[in-house]
């Protein structure tokens, strides 16, 4: 079974430690919550600063994977006139995934 679509958002903040989606997650009792939990619940009693990093890293997690994907592309090398557009536009979706993950 595939995880719970991302984007994944903290939860309201008068429930502290959720994470919650837009989508329902019906393996979790009170995911229907939606108007106490501010969204679908993916997770309850985490500590806020780990509910925060928890939604960064999942919500960064696919671009980080294509981010390395196309590392190990650049780093196989290119060929003729087209390096320099490649290695741009590497350049830039290296960026955008750091960026999504809070590193840039």
């Amino acid at each position: 079974m595939e995880h719970t679509k991302t984007p994944w958002r903290v939860g309201s903040p008068y429930r502290m430690g959720s994470v919650v989606a837009d989508e329902p997650v019906p393996e979790i009792g009170g995911s229907d919550a939606v108007d106490y939990y501010g969204g679908h619940l993916v997770a309850e009693s985490i500590a806020p600063r780990n509910a925060e990093f928890i939604v960064r890293a999942c919500n960064a997690h696919a671009q980080l994977v294509a981010a390395l994907l196309v590392a190990d592309d650049f780093m196989s090398g290119f060929e003729g006139d087209d390096m320099q557009e490649g290695i741009d536009t590497k350049i830039t979706q290296v960026r955008r995934a750091l960026a999504a993950a809070g590193a840039a």
